[in-house]
């Protein structure tokens, strides 16, 4: 199985302008190795990381608000699961979570996994995700970790435990 990483510098706030880095990577990636069955995008790739307040006026519902029927497009053309970091409206008012948006190969929305352990600073913004989901995929199943969640070795127990084959680890690191 062939997974790839990308590796961007999202603009803060700037939707159409990360969408299209991330479309171009994702089919620029494709083309070098068409036999690629995950592509993973960093932490808030669709939104950048610096967004401040601004995160709860860009965060979009799952699993069919604003951009993400996109995304969902872009995994069924390219026949390869995405995991991509976008920052999610939660259905309580006001709730903004970090999350990754698990797409499998044929488009299908499969879940969100919002990041268990926010920093400090990142809690201003985002709510604490509770749950380590699994995600069956045609990559394996597989458990999301989210930047600081990948110090925690309790997550990636869980997902062991939970019969996960394959952990998936973005961030949004600024060295």
């Amino acid at each position: 199985m062939r997974i790839g990483g990308v590796q961007l510098s999202a603009s803060t706030g700037a939707l159409e302008d990360n969408l299209a880095s991330i479309e171009a990577s994702a089919r620029s990636a494709k083309a070098q190795h068409p036999d690629l069955s995950l592509l993973a995008f960093p932490e808030l790739a669709t939104t950048g990381y610096q967004c401040g307040a601004a995160f709860h006026e860009l965060a979009v519902s799952w699993p069919d608000g604003g951009y993400l029927p996109r995304l969902g497009a872009l995994a069924k053309e390219l026949e390869c699961v995405l995991v991509v970091g976008f920052a999610e409206r939660l259905s309580a008012y006001g709730l903004t979570a970090d999350s990754a948006a698990v797409i499998d190969s044929d488009g299908q929305m499969l879940g969100s996994y919002r990041k268990t352990h926010c920093l400090d600073r990142e809690r201003q913004w985002f709510v604490n995700g509770s749950s380590l989901p699994v995600f069956d995929t045609v990559a394996g199943r597989l458990g999301v970790l989210i930047c600081w969640d990948a110090a925690m070795p309790e997550a990636a127990r869980t997902y062991a435990l939970k019969g996960a084959s394959l952990l998936v680890a973005i961030g949004a690191w600024e060295d």
